[in-house]
């Protein structure tokens, strides 16, 4: 639908630019207003931002890109559309927030862009503009709306204070929010969006439970998770689901806010301990608390689906081995880190809190003779140098001698090195669970990916990060995921 240019287009530009065009003054509009009470999915995006959220914007652009990258993009929102350029005809009548809502199904037919106007009259002469061309075009009333019509450009028209772009059934439900029930007046939405920054970037909202009923949504999820580990979410698949874009001067965050997920399935800040306590030149690093009851959960939900883990446990060490005996009844807290061993090898370590010293002693010892015997039957696939070794109640299995010397060393920690530090300040009191420093990672992963055409595209603005961070937080009756990215280290995100 070409009309879905003039709404997606103008949001493009907000994120680089920290704000284009000029226009009146906002009138402060929720563009939830036109959207259905029942609607499925909902978000919106700060297009015009003001105060200090504009200048975030503006500092975050400028590290993130270049001169010339700016200009670019400046220069694609000169491009004209039936005679409509989006930076001189649609941006000085747009508002502060545009957003975009499906009904009552992930189809096209109820999607919709809704663009809050500051000059309803010129928004509509910019929409008749825009189709006027199309000999198919069609002028229509619904409810005593008009707008206009056509089979391949969709629908557009001005409800009230708000441009409407969609296929018609999504505009009809937009009218029927204005003249009925909207999101907006929803106890059950605005609840749930009160919890969020009020100066945050974007905001999406999801209905859960009646996303996990649509067909379109369900064969998206049914080919990534079986039935029954999507049962194992308790809670979290009857309440909403949110998130919330955050920009600070030098990083920008992604909040995931859900109704508490089952322990055994979320990853807990126990772990983040073990990761402060790394090597200091990991460039990578992933942790997570209560590792043993979350690879049983695992396990039971393979069985479950009709994955027989039973045929995993066999293999395991060639049938010596027992999951439950030999390693799930001593796993705790673990985490991983990768690391330089110099320009051109790479290590890695697993850091492990037992809760069992003795059962982790026999475990390793099991494993030893495992290792030993698979050697002396046939040709090691993976690391030869495979060392596993035990103090007091720290297990650690690495790829190299130094690597699990590294792994007991606590004098050169990971929590004290910059990097880090910026990416714990950018997930604003958010425990760490997982850390990425940029450009060893590119360094690492550069050889591998070269020739996709993607990567190359993304480098120039991968080279300009610091890091990739994640963490997860519990604020009231919801966990809270938040996984931010950032140039530099500052005060991060808030």
């Amino acid at each position: 639908m070409r009309a879905c240019w003039l709404a997606a287009t103008a949001a493009g530009c907000a994120i680089a630019l920290a704000g284009c065009g000029g226009g009146r003054e906002s009138t402060g509009a929720d563009p939830a207003a036109v959207v259905p009470a029942s609607a499925l999915f909902y978000a919106d995006f700060v297009v015009k931002p003001e105060g200090s959220l504009a200048s975030s914007v503006d500092s975050l652009a400028a590290r993130l890109l270049s001169a010339a990258q700016r200009r670019r993009l400046e220069a694609s929102l000169d491009n004209d559309f039936n005679d409509v350029s989006v930076k001189r005809d649609v941006l000085p009548w747009v508002d502060r927030r545009i957003g975009i809502f499906y009904a009552s199904s992930f189809r096209p037919a109820d999607l919709a862009f809704v663009i809050p106007t500051t000059d309803p009259a010129r928004a509509r002469a910019t929409l008749l503009r825009a189709l006027d061309a199309d000999p198919g075009l069609e002028r229509r009333s619904y409810r005593g709306v008009a707008y206009l019509h056509s089979p391949a450009d969709g629908t557009m028209g001005v409800v009230g204070h708000y441009a409407v772009v969609a296929e018609e059934r999504g505009f009809k439900a937009a009218v029927d929010a204005v003249k009925g029930a909207s999101l907006a007046e929803s106890p059950r939405y605005r609840t749930s969006v009160s919890s969020l920054p009020p100066s945050r970037a974007a905001t999406a909202y999801a209905d859960l439970p009646r996303v996990l009923r649509d067909p379109v949504a369900r064969r998206w999820i049914d080919r990534g998770a079986p039935p029954s580990l999507l049962s194992q979410l308790g809670d979290s698949a009857r309440q909403p689901l949110l998130a919330a874009l955050n920009v600070g001067a030098d990083s920008i965050a992604l909040d995931i806010s859900a109704a508490p997920i089952r322990p055994a399935l979320r990853f807990s800040t126990q772990g983040t301990g073990l990761i402060a306590s790394l090597p200091s030149d990991s460039w990578a690093a992933l942790g997570a608390g209560n590792l043993g009851a979350k690879l049983r959960t695992v396990l039971e939900q393979l069985d479950a689906a009709g994955l027989a883990a039973a045929r995993l446990q066999r293999r395991f060490g060639g049938g010596r081995l027992e999951l439950d005996r030999d390693l799930l009844s001593w796993l705790d807290d673990a985490a991983l880190f990768v690391r330089w061993s110099n320009r051109l090898s790479l290590e890695a370590g697993l850091v492990i809190h037992s809760g069992d010293r003795q059962a982790s002693a026999r475990a390793i010892r099991r494993i030893s003779a495992a290792v030993s015997a698979k050697r002396r039957a046939a040709p090691i696939i993976g690391p030869a140098s495979l060392r596993i070794a035990q103090h007091d109640d720290t297990v650690v299995a690495a790829s190299s001698e130094g690597a699990a010397e590294q792994g007991f060393d606590r004098s050169g920690a990971l929590a004290t090195t910059p990097g880090f530090t910026c990416a714990s300040a950018a997930l604003g009191g958010h425990a760490v669970t997982a850390f990425i420093a940029v450009r060893p990672a590119l360094a690492a992963l550069g050889p591998l990916a070269a020739a996709d055409h993607r990567y190359r595209a993304a480098l120039p603005y991968l080279r300009r990060l610091t890091y990739f961070v994640a963490g997860w937080r519990r604020v009231g009756e919801r966990d809270i995921l938040r996984i931010a990215t950032g140039s530099g280290c500052g005060t991060g995100v808030r």
